[in-house]
């Protein structure tokens, strides 16, 4: 019995050893602010996927502008595969000095998402024929969009500016997230609010919402039809 412990013992001590030497240190900022450009390939997605400022401007080459520590730089990835655009960093730990600004140029953009606590603000009007909007996490979004079809996502506790124009306009909210778009005139706006979250809207056609759970809705526009169904404690009722 006792020859059989101690080489379990061995093993387990190796391994452990083995773990800490593949732990990787931290990536430190040094206060020496820099800034980088990057030419990425073609894209028509963006996903944030660190903490960040992210601008969106529209353009007629697509670029990639980062402004942070020049130790950060170095481990900050900007690929674009299968038409998606992934800013993220390559190590697990990462600790800039302030935070880091990222400036995407873009040709044409039809999806942003967020999964983390990064913000997201457009310099100019995203126009698609179908745009998606998705934060999962607490990041922010502030965005003009012309769209026929707008999706907007958030699962956690995220916030959502609108403008703009959309024929049509999905709006999920499965946990506590926040939409404000009563600037973001549309024909036909559905809400579903599945936990805790808040909507302001602005439909001119239909209004069609479900609420399960503690949700609020708040409408604008005088749509013609209003539908409802709420099995919480939430509320549907006009801007005023």
């Amino acid at each position: 019995m006792r020859s059989a412990i101690i080489p379990a013992a061995l093993v387990l001590l190796l391994l452990t050893a083995g773990c800490t030497s593949l732990r990787e240190p931290c990536a430190e900022g040094s206060g020496t602010i820099v800034t980088e450009e990057r030419i990425p390939g073609d894209f028509h997605a963006i996903r944030l996927t660190m903490p960040a400022d992210l601008i969106l401007i529209p353009g007629d080459a697509p670029r990639v502008r980062i402004e942070t520590d020049d130790t950060i730089i170095p481990v900050i990835s900007t690929n674009a595969r299968d038409g998606v655009l992934t800013i993220a960093t390559t190590r697990l730990c990462v600790r800039p000095t302030g935070k880091t600004r990222v400036t995407v140029t873009y040709r044409s953009l039809d999806e942003v998402a967020i999964l983390g606590t990064g913000d997201v603000t457009g310099e100019g009007v995203i126009t698609a024929e179908t745009v998606k909007l998705s934060i999962t996490g607490a990041g922010s979004m502030d965005l003009a969009v012309a769209a026929r079809s707008l999706a907007t996502t958030i699962t956690g506790m995220g916030t959502v500016n609108l403008s703009g124009t959309a024929t049509d306009h999905t709006l999920t909210i499965p946990g506590a997230g926040t939409v404000y778009a009563a600037r973001l005139d549309t024909g036909n706006t559905t809400v579903e609010i599945t936990g805790s979250g808040n909507a302001n809207v602005h439909a001119r056609d239909t209004l069609s919402v479900r609420i399960t759970g503690n949700g609020n809705v708040q409408y604008s526009g005088n749509p013609r039809s209003v539908q409802q169904s709420v099995t919480g404690i939430g509320s549907v009722k006009p801007a005023g």
